[in-house]
């Protein structure tokens, strides 16, 4: 029975493996400047660079701001809509959540017959 669960454990591990070691590869790259002969290193050099760009500064905060309301309206949007059509019956309630489930599935079929 171990050696089963082991098993199906075992996609996952490897999985979440390599994803970390990209991770960490990615960060080591980022910290020194790529040329094709030679690579230098330059320390936290881009990252002094970005964040002492006014506009980066800017665009972060309106970021967080976007997101933030963004998160906060989406779920409570959600939760009154929800409450809404909790105690409707449930023929009634099919037409709300069906127009409410159209862009789930639309963007599947738009992004599949753009990239066919």
């Amino acid at each position: 029975m171990r050696i089963r669960q082991a098993a199906l454990l075992l996609p996952a591990m490897v999985f979440f493996s390599f994803y970390a070691i990209a991770l960490v590869v990615m960060g080591r790259l980022s910290l020194f400047e790529v040329n094709v002969s030679v690579m230098t290193f330059v320390g936290f050099e881009n990252f002094r660079g970005i964040f002492a760009d006014r506009l980066f500064i800017q665009k972060l905060i309106n970021t967080f701001v976007y997101v933030i309301i963004i998160a906060a309206g989406q779920t409570g949007g959600a939760l009154v809509i929800a409450l809404g059509i909790r105690n409707i019956t449930k023929v009634v309630r099919g037409a709300p959540i069906f127009i409410l489930y159209i862009p789930v599935f639309t963007s599947g079929v738009i992004i599949t017959s753009v990239w066919r």
